[in-house]
């Protein structure tokens, strides 16, 4: 702050008759009460010495945003520990005693609130060597698990057949558990532990299904076992009612270095109230070994508990500098109004007929903030002045460009670079409003910035931030209000009171200028043509200086030179646009080259559930009909012979993918019912790769041999297509994508039997065209023909076609490909059939060719254009203006956007393709024109 307190009048000087009053902005009661708060924090920090008050203030903010780093690049404050994490938590071996063998036994037990315990009661036979001091031994088991906080609780100890204290050491995530017998051990001693866990079990999506579960997965031997162990053995007892709400079997599993095994588990009892398993190990396991067991029930079994107490810190966590930034965002507006509000002068002004000779007109644009007409009135002033050559030139374009949109920035530029704007502080005609007030704002924002950050780093471990949106969302505001603070804070710079008195004083000229229109009949070399000028609004401005040069006579063709016209930005940004497209169309899309084809996700294997399941045998039986609404309809019925993987940690599911798009038609496909062995069974539809995907969700398991119906129907089968300049009416059903024989075929055991039936009524038949039959590979080949017909119940005729395995039980390469068939009808044969879907995807097979194609011919084109307009001596292409934008901004630039999409376009061709003379050939040419045109056409001094 500056000696002068804003809000008070230093001056007794009485106005005089006729004076006009400086309109001032009141602020709210609620701005000066925060003004007042920040006044007196200012006025304290200056009576205690603003110099330690400073430097204390910049320490605390330090210390903030200190505690932010270290939240942000620190470690993870209580990581919710997974079954991967435990398992994974082996460290150096610290073996002083060898588990002789281990027996755990878990019940469970659902509270009447719903919760999950669990009582395990664990005997350890220990094994102590000579010459190892050892009192007892710790076991360690997880306390915080999946974000639950488990509340491990011990219920009784013993030591060789003895009640024993067993002592429990709680920590955030790990519990240790300690028997000590006050003695050295030696030889065999067996520990007993009985304890108690809540809410072990947690929601998880079950990769097969994309369906919740309530899933109990836990490691027996915990987070650290640090001994060998030379036996195992494992009792689960669950209650008849857990049992029933189970979804998958039990299974368990093992592992030590780079050995695993997995079983599912078989009941060893079962009572009304409870079924029991029992899992041994009887060999020998090296130290940190693995052995866990996997329940699996259905979702909402179990009540889960309230988030931890930690959760609730870190979700309100980032609202708490969110909140503080927006309540710094209405204190730095009320700074802006009452800290660093411009001093007072006399608070009137009279008209004044001379401008004040202290303050030029360069210098006044600026004490009155007129950023739009500031480079105007500097061209003027240095013109009245003298100053550079050819100042009638430099004023009329300059004035061409004020108010337009393509020079906003430059103006911006001028007015706060021109010696004009630091020349304002040095006459200390305005301030840096420096002091505590401002360091707060500054210290303040960068820290609480950073703290901010590293709470939703913290956050990202709790919550996970892919599905839930709004940690990021906080971020992203709270990165907002703290550039709007920043640029209020430093951007502040009142007038002194000295400033405040010259801009009264302009004040004052500006009445004059206006009561005595003056921009009507002022003159070029009138020394109030700056003020004019400055006071008028930009377009104004520009016609005014536009009217003075007109009546001068100073056209100077060139005014308009360097001016940058919405078309001249407009051909810079196509230019950059192209390439940047070019780049996204690049790495988003794959290359529609001639060997790249849709990949079946159906048979990749790629998917969780997609292993474990083959099919022997597969028969499809379609019908073709017409709606009575004259619509074309496939309905089908597909068996397949399925026989699935016992034992599969991951539950196989049946999935099956088909074209569904025939020419850029959708024909509707539509699944209606998919059953197991007569049984419907649940199932998800959707699109992979561009084609219809159904997936079973299946959540028990269903190993062995079994009978899988699929029905689904084409509801809009019938395509329009131009052949040879006429058009038809495509009906395709394609029953297996390219790919079937090696998603189903194992070494051991081949598919037995490929089998398609299509009906199709007798009326229909005898309006096929020629070209109707069977599909042979993709589908742009052509039909081979139809099988032989048959008569069929009902008047249809019946298309029946077989696909065998030869003698050995092999299928050629040849049998991999599309089956199915295509009917060709004249057109008309069907209601409703639109055109339109056949010229997009003509339009889109053409577009990654054509886009390519037009960009480098245009670059050829514009690059030999500027040559040859350079060879014949046009001074346009070396002036600026919209011609030599042309020839210099599209040449390379659409030169390299289309070389990038000729890439992309042939990545995956063969040799032969005729894509790259096509588009190969152009590239090359523009290249070579766009570098020659850039030499050619570059200005020369």
């Amino acid at each position: 702050m500056s000696a002068e307190t804003p809000g008070i009048d230093l001056t007794v000087e009485p106005p005089p008759d006729g004076a006009v009053p400086v309109e001032t902005r009141r602020p709210t009661r609620l701005y000066r009460g925060m003004g007042g708060l920040l006044l007196r924090l200012e006025a304290r920090a200056r009576a205690k010495g603003s110099r330690r008050v400073r430097l204390t203030n910049a320490l605390v903010w330090l210390l903030v945003a200190a505690a932010g780093q270290v939240l942000l690049t620190g470690p993870v404050i209580n990581e919710p520990l997974s079954l991967e994490d435990i398992t994974s938590a082996a460290g150096e071996v610290t073996e002083h005693w060898i588990a002789h063998d281990v027996d755990a036994r878990f019940e469970l037990e659902r509270t009447d609130d719903g919760r999950l315990l669990v009582h395990v009661e664990e005997q350890i036979t220990a094994d102590f060597p000579e010459g190892v001091e050892e009192t007892g031994i710790t076991r360690t088991i997880a306390s915080h698990y999946e974000g639950h906080d488990l509340h491990p609780r011990v219920t009784g100890g013993e030591f060789d057949g003895d009640p024993v204290e067993v002592a429990a050491r709680v920590g955030a995530t790990a519990t240790s558990l300690t028997w000590d017998t006050g003695s050295v051990l030696t030889g065999r001693h067996e520990f007993v532990v009985r304890y108690t866990l809540s809410d072990v079990a947690y929601p998880e999506q079950d990769a097969s299904t994309g369906r919740l579960q309530d899933l109990l997965e836990w490691d027996i031997l915990g987070p650290s076992w640090g001994q060998g162990i030379r036996g195992v053995e494992m009792t689960l007892i669950v209650p008849r009612e857990l049992h029933d709400a189970l979804e998958r079997t039990p299974r368990a599993a093992m592992s030590w270095t780079l050995l695993a095994d997995a079983t599912t588990l078989t009941p060893v009892s079962e009572t009304a109230d409870a079924v029991t398993y029992v899992v041994t190990v009887d060999q020998n396991m090296p130290p940190h070994t693995d052995i866990w067991f996997t329940l699996r029930f259905a979702e909402g079994t179990f009540t889960m508990p309230d988030p931890a107490p930690l959760y609730w810190v870190l979700v309100v966590g980032p609202f708490v500098p969110l909140l503080l930034l927006a309540v710094g965002l209405l204190f730095v507006l009320a700074a802006r109004a009452l800290v660093w509000n411009d001093a007072r002068g006399r608070a009137w002004f009279v008209p004044q007929y001379e401008p004040d000779p202290r303050v030029p007109a360069p210098l006044a644009s600026r004490l009155m903030r007129q950023v739009l007409t500031a480079p105007l009135v500097q061209a003027i002033s240095d013109g009245h002045a003298g100053i550079g050559e050819r100042p009638i030139t430099r004023i009329g374009r300059i004035a061409w460009r004020t108010g337009r949109p393509g020079h906003l920035w430059p103006e911006w530029r001028t007015y706060l670079f021109a010696p004009a704007w630091r020349e304002q502080f040095v006459r200390k005609l305005r301030r840096v409003p420096r002091g505590i007030v401002r360091d707060v704002f500054i210290g303040a924002t960068l820290a609480l910035t950073l703290v901010q950050f590293g709470l939703v780093r913290q956050l990202s471990y709790q919550v996970i931030l892919s599905v839930y949106w709004w940690p990021l969302a906080i971020v992203a505001a709270t990165i907002a209000l703290a550039l709007v603070i920043l640029v209020i804070a430093l951007s502040a710079r009142p007038l002194t009171r000295a400033g405040a008195l010259a801009r009264e004083h302009l004040l004052g000229l500006r009445l004059y200028l206006e009561q005595t229109r003056m921009d009507e009949r002022i003159t070029l070399r009138d020394e109030l043509l700056p003020y004019v000028v400055m006071f008028a609004k930009p377009r104004r401005a520009r016609e005014i200086v536009r009217r003075l040069l007109d009546e001068r006579g100073h056209r100077d063709p060139g005014l308009r030179a360097g001016f940058f016209t919405a078309a001249r930005l407009g051909v810079r940004a196509a230019a950059m646009l192209a390439v940047v497209g070019a780049i996204v169309v690049a790495a988003a899309l794959p290359s529609p080259s001639q060997r790249s084809a849709p990949e079946d996700l159906a048979y990749s294997g790629d998917l969780p559930g997609s292993r474990g399941w083959l099919v022997s045998e597969i028969t499809a039986d379609a019908r073709l009909e017409r709606t009575e609404a004259g619509k074309a309809t496939v309905t089908v019925t597909e068996t397949l012979t399925v026989f699935v993987e016992e034992e599969r940690d991951t539950l196989p599911q049946v999935m099956r993918q088909w074209r569904d798009v025939v020419h850029g038609h959708d024909t509707g496909l539509e699944v209606t019912e998919v059953t197991v062995d007569g049984d419907p069974v649940p199932y998800e539809q959707r699109r992979e790769e561009g084609m219809a995907f159904v997936q079973t969700q299946l959540t028990r398991d269903w190993g062995g041999e079994h009978t899988v119906q699929i029905r689904y129907r084409l509801t809009d089968a019938a395509a329009a297509v131009q052949q040879d300049g006429r058009w038809y009416e495509h009906v395709q059903w394609t029953a297996l994508n390219e790919g079937w024989r090696d998603a189903w075929s194992w070494p051991e055991q081949n598919i037995e039997r490929v089998a398609m039936t299509v009906r199709v009524p007798a009326e229909l038949r005898a309006q096929l065209h020629e070209d109707s039959g069977v599909l042979e590979g993709d589908l742009d080949v052509e039909a081979p023909g139809l099988p032989a017909v048959t008569s069929g119940a009902g008047g249809e005729d019946v298309y029946r076609w077989e696909l065998l395995p030869d003698a050995d039980g092999r299928w050629t390469y040849e049998a991999s490909r599309d089956v199915g068939i295509r009917f060709v009808f004249p057109a008309g044969t069907f209601a409703d059939v639109g055109q339109e879907s056949w010229w997009l995807d003509s339009a889109a097979r053409a577009l990654p060719t054509a886009v390519p194609l037009v960009l480098l011919l245009g670059a050829a084109g514009c690059a030999l254009l500027g040559l040859i307009l350079r060879l014949g001596g046009v001074r346009r292409v070396s002036e600026p203006g919209l011609l030599r934008e042309v020839v210099r901004w599209i040449p390379p630039w659409f030169a390299l956007a289309g070389s990038i999409l000729f890439v992309w376009r042939t990545a995956d061709s063969v040799d032969d393709d005729p894509l790259f003379p096509l588009l190969g050939l152009p590239a090359v040419a523009a290249v070579v024109l766009a570098i020659a045109n850039h030499y050619a056409t570059r200005r020369r001094s």
